[in-house]
């Protein structure tokens, strides 16, 4: 913090002590997060402004598009402060829009409709959450799972990454963003004002609920430092499909399945894709009868989807079924191992059970061999399986789609064509 500073606004009579916050661009012009100043009694919001900026002149610019918060409600620039109060100065946000149609303020504060739930909770009506570790790759599917209930046919999931190009510039700092024209975004940095910041999520919720009647809904947003191609934000909601259209779930032989039976999920309806452009072949793979073969599994409860996992992905191992996804999550939590970075596979063979193989990047702080002890051992525990191998690769190894879902897929090509094979030679494999 720096020193307290004296406004010339000051004026003869009973004085107030505010500190005053700063985010964003300002900090960084400021070159400071929070400052005291002492006003004279009667002082505002707007005379707070004033002191800040006799003492930083470079901020001036930004106030038209400014925003003012006192003691984590949004306030007017008339409001009279008292002592000890806390103001925020909120810039606006890069790569939006000046909309005041839009602004949260002009939201009806009413609470969220239902309190956040913590982690493992399931069934829960609304989830918001800010988060300063890193969003894994399973983050969709780790929400879908604490917000699903039974009651819901469809969940959607939405991920925002840094991007590269940078967005528009914030009103206000033009001349700044010029300044760093055609170069790179290497991260972003989040900074928030956390209790006004998680009652601002629940407005948007609550819009999105009245305009849309979705009434499941998790909201996470990182803060801190989000290095290019990380997660950002993960949105999911649950509801109804669309009407007009058809759900079915097949079995092996293109059988329609029963209630709660597993099996490829099968769309039909007027949004569905007509096919693959210049790829007949593959259409007639995958659209069959007037029906899209997903490729997905899943089983319909009441007319409702529920949805396990991708049928290529299944591991069959003595007659049973595994989805790998079940996998990464059971080990996911355990130390040792970077967050999200974790692929679970099956090797076919003719006439026998998959192999179990595991891929891993560990993060350097527990020894390999005991990291792949702990796998194995919570695998055994949850599952009554056994892995016959453990890779463990070095950082950055296993990709991530645009999404953020591991490269399921990717990973175990490169297994198949020996790619993997340099990295576990400097690392470690147990088999």
């Amino acid at each position: 913090m720096s020193d307290p500073i004296r406004s010339a606004a000051t004026a003869p009579g009973q004085a107030v002590r505010v500190r005053i916050r700063l985010f964003a661009m300002q900090r960084e012009l400021a070159g400071t997060r929070e400052l005291d100043v002492e006003l004279a009694g009667g002082a505002t919001v707007e005379t707070a402004w004033a002191a800040l900026v006799e003492r930083h002149p470079v901020l001036a610019p930004g106030r038209p598009a400014l925003r003012f918060a006192l003691n984590g409600e949004y306030a007017g620039p008339e409001t009279v402060l008292a002592d000890g109060d806390e103001v925020a100065m909120i810039p606006p946000v890069s790569g939006g829009a000046d909309d005041a149609a839009s602004d949260p303020a002009d939201a009806d504060a009413r609470p969220a409709a239902g309190a956040a739930a913590g982690p493992g909770r399931t069934g829960a009506r609304r989830i918001l959450e800010l988060r300063s570790e890193l969003l894994p790759g399973s983050i969709l599917e780790e929400l879908s799972g604490r917000l699903a209930t039974p009651e819901d046919g469809a969940v959607v999931g939405f991920l925002g990454i840094t991007r590269r190009s940078a967005g528009t510039p914030a009103p206000g700092q033009e001349a700044e963003a010029a300044s760093h024209a055609g170069q790179s975004v290497e991260a972003l940095d989040y900074e928030a004002l956390e209790p006004m910041a998680l009652r601002i999520l629940g407005e948007i919720a609550d819009e999105i609920r009245d305009r849309f009647a979705v009434e499941r809904l998790a909201i996470v947003h990182r803060t801190g430092e989000v290095p290019l191609g990380e997660a950002s934000v993960a949105i999911v909601s649950c509801g109804r499909a669309l009407a007009g259209h058809e759900i079915r779930i097949v079995g092996d032989e293109g059988r329609p399945l029963g209630e709660r039976e597993i099996g490829e999920i099968t769309l039909a309806g007027p949004s569905v894709m007509l096919g693959y452009h210049g790829d007949e072949q593959l259409t007639a793979r995958t659209i069959r009868d007037g029906w899209l073969h997903t490729g997905d599994l899943g089983y319909l409860s009441e007319g409702e989807l529920f949805v396990c996992g991708r049928a290529k992905d299944v591991i069959i191992v003595n007659g049973r079924k595994y989805h790998p996804q079940d996998i990464e999550w059971a080990i996911g939590d355990l130390g040792g191992i970077r967050r999200g970075r974790v692929v679970a596979f099956g090797m076919a063979a003719r006439g026998v059970s998959d192999r179990v193989i595991v891929v891993v990047e560990p993060n350097g702080t527990v020894a390999a061999g005991v990291l792949s002890d702990a796998i194995r051992r919570r695998i055994g525990d949850v599952f009554g399986l056994s892995v016959d191998e453990v890779v463990a690769v070095p950082g950055g190894s296993i990709g991530r789609t645009t999404s953020g879902k591991v490269q399921r897929a990717a990973t175990k090509a490169q297994y198949e064509r020996g790619e993997l094979v340099a990295e576990r030679e400097g690392l470690q494999v147990e088999s």
